[in-house]
């Protein structure tokens, strides 16, 4: 009976740990444990700053006080519940492939964007109306900048961390890999809904955003090329001038522009992933991707183990 009751909590097999389900239950509480004193940090400095809540610096010291918290938690879940090395999660590989990995993804990220802003004015669908940018005095710019860098950092390490790292690696030890790609991709389309202008087409292109992510992480079991995929997409869409999925206070814009083409095509205030360009985008970025994962994998010597093990086989 005790064995029975064991097995509903633990794995068979001399190593026993709390099976999947659990852990990822744990880790929610553990997440919302470690964000709430960050929290409250964050809105204290804020009240202390006189901060607008929805200015930039207010946004960039929010989401900087999420990625402590959840880099903290992550750590726990890993080392404790899963009893695996940190890097494990997908923080393994050489620097020079790391390096890679992010600037491929980062590459991917912008040039989409950009190819979304050329459609976009070629049929029409937006004006530059000015060139924020061309009146930056050298400070600015160099605000704007740092600005930039640090707030699509944490937006893009926290949220991989969590989703495409921690999520995706424990539901798919429980319901394998195919249902749970399909499962993060999912929890990070209803992550957005409290987003300005969030329904059913920015839903499906962040679903869609998800699954793109997701096989970022399929093809090189790490999270340095989602990263750069995540980073590199909010930077371009922010610096383009468009929306990033609702929200308009974002640093670095260097454009003014005005969208008037049809909502369903262009997302309207929602931005490109609220519409079928960026569907269409995404789409395209996940062919390139399994094009580039195919051929790493005719041309790419076998894994060292040594020099960057495996972070699906459990260390013992």
């Amino acid at each position: 009976m005790m064995d029975k009751l064991l097995r509903v909590f633990y794995t068979d097999g001399p190593r026993r740990r709390l099976r999947s389900g659990w852990r990822l239950g744990i880790y929610v509480l553990l997440l919302m444990l470690f964000t709430l004193p960050f929290t409250l940090m964050a809105g204290l400095l804020m009240l202390r700053l006189n901060m607008d809540p929805a200015s930039t610096p207010a946004l960039l010291v929010g989401q900087i006080a999420f990625a402590i918290a959840s880099t903290l938690a992550t750590w726990f879940a890993v080392r404790f519940l899963d009893q695996r090395p940190w890097v494990s999660i997908g923080l393994t590989g050489p620097r020079s492939r790391a390096s890679r990995e992010f600037g491929l993804g980062l590459s991917l990220g912008v040039g989409q964007f950009a190819l979304i802003l050329l459609v976009a004015l070629a049929l029409g669908w937006a004006r530059i109306l000015a060139c924020r940018a061309c009146a930056w005095t050298w400070d600015q710019a160099l605000r704007e900048l740092v600005y930039a860098l640090a707030l699509w950092t944490a937006v893009a390490w926290s949220e991989e961390l969590i989703l495409r790292g921690y999520v995706f690696q424990t539901l798919a030890e429980g319901i394998g890999t195919f249902w749970a790609w399909v499962a993060q991709a999912l929890i990070f389309a209803i992550l957005h809904a409290a987003n300005p202008g969030w329904g059913p087409r920015p839903a499906l292109g962040l679903f869609l955003a998800g699954l793109y992510l997701g096989q970022g992480y399929l093809a090189t079991r790490r999270l340095w090329l989602p990263i750069g995929l995540h980073w590199g997409w909010n930077w371009a869409e922010a610096a383009l001038g468009f929306p990033v999925s609702g929200l308009e206070q974002t640093p670095m814009r260097l454009f003014d522009l005005a969208v008037s083409g049809p909502e369903a095509w262009t997302g309207g205030t929602f931005g490109p992933e609220g519409g079928y360009l960026g569907v269409l985008a995404i789409l395209v970025g996940m062919m390139v991707l399994h094009q580039w994962a195919a051929r790493q994998a005719r041309t790419n010597p076998p894994r060292d183990p040594k020099q960057d093990p495996d972070p699906r086989i459990e260390p013992r």
